[in-house]
């Protein structure tokens, strides 16, 4: 049993509360049914009550739009007799009100660049390609819709996400970062592409940061773009970064996954040797704060 302070003052922290619960929880237990039950106050005194059932969240009492202002939150796995952890996250900063875009996305099913940069990996990634293709056009289709579909940006996000995580069957290395930024370098090189090779290398370094990106550089909208739309399809929408859930179905059924998730965990297990020294890998070495 532990527990955990810190600060919820935006959206994306809110999220990432439910994500972090059910990622601990797998850690703990990485197999089976998880029940996870909670409360939550506001600053007006909303109290709203959610459970979670495995990885699905289920949210009771009338939803609110304000970012709660407190978590107390416990929970336990079936075949367990015991809670296993027990959390309590307190909100320090100020309110902010969640708003959602709710124009249609549009989707991109298909992309020349990104099929032609991936022919050259056909052999690495063998029967993940199809799978790993469909997680790159989601993940471009929310980009350039937080982008304003700026076209001139395009050719940059579609490069660096053909990359961003490639070096997972390329060098089988859960600590993919390095090795992908390097490949996206050296095919930038070779194949004359003239895009920035340090905001290639900082779209693929930041993709997994839990918080916004907030850094330097004349791109950083790119980075904080391509880092919101491949959270939400690496969580499979359970962090929605201001999209609503019909959007993000609306982009799901439009360009099939192929098991895209699960890919993952195999390799999180077989490159790690089990699934919670996969992960555990992959926290230490990707995510960043």
């Amino acid at each position: 049993m532990f527990f955990l302070i810190c600060k919820i003052n935006n959206q994306e922290r809110y999220e990432y509360f439910y994500l972090y619960v059910m990622f601990v929880m797998r850690l703990v237990y990485p197999s089976g049914f998880l029940f996870i039950w909670g409360v939550s106050f506001t600053s007006s005194r909303t109290v709203r009550l959610f459970f979670i059932f495995s990885d699905r969240v289920i949210l009771l009492i009338p939803p609110v739009t304000e970012v709660p202002t407190c978590f107390l939150t416990s929970g336990f796995a079936l075949k367990s007799s015991y809670v296993i952890f027990h959390l309590l996250i307190s909100e320090t900063g100020s309110m902010h009100m969640v708003s959602y875009n709710k124009n249609p996305i549009p989707v991109i099913d298909h992309s020349e660049r990104v099929d032609q940069l991936l022919k050259r990996y056909e052999q690495a990634l063998g029967p993940d390609l199809r799978a790993y293709r469909g997680h790159i056009l989601r993940v471009l289709s929310y980009a350039m819709f937080f982008l304003g579909d700026a076209q001139e940006k395009r050719a940059l996000v579609e490069t660096a996400l053909v990359y961003h995580d490639i070096a997972l069957w390329t060098h089988h290395e859960l600590a993919y970062l390095g090795p992908s930024e390097d490949l996206a370098v050296r095919d930038n090189r070779e194949l004359g592409l003239g895009l920035d090779e340090d905001v290639l290398r900082a779209i693929i370094h930041w993709h997994h940061k839990i918080t916004p990106y907030a850094g330097p550089g004349v791109e950083a909208d790119v980075i904080e773009a391509v880092r919101k739309a491949d959270w939400i399809d690496a969580t499979q929408g359970k962090r929605r970064m201001g999209l609503t859930r019909e959007q993000i179905l609306q982009v799901e059924a439009s360009i099939p996954s192929h098991g895209f998730s699960g890919v993952l965990q195999r390799m999180a297990r077989d490159l790690g040797g089990c699934p919670v020294r996969g992960n555990l890998r992959v926290l230490r070495h990707v995510f960043k704060w």
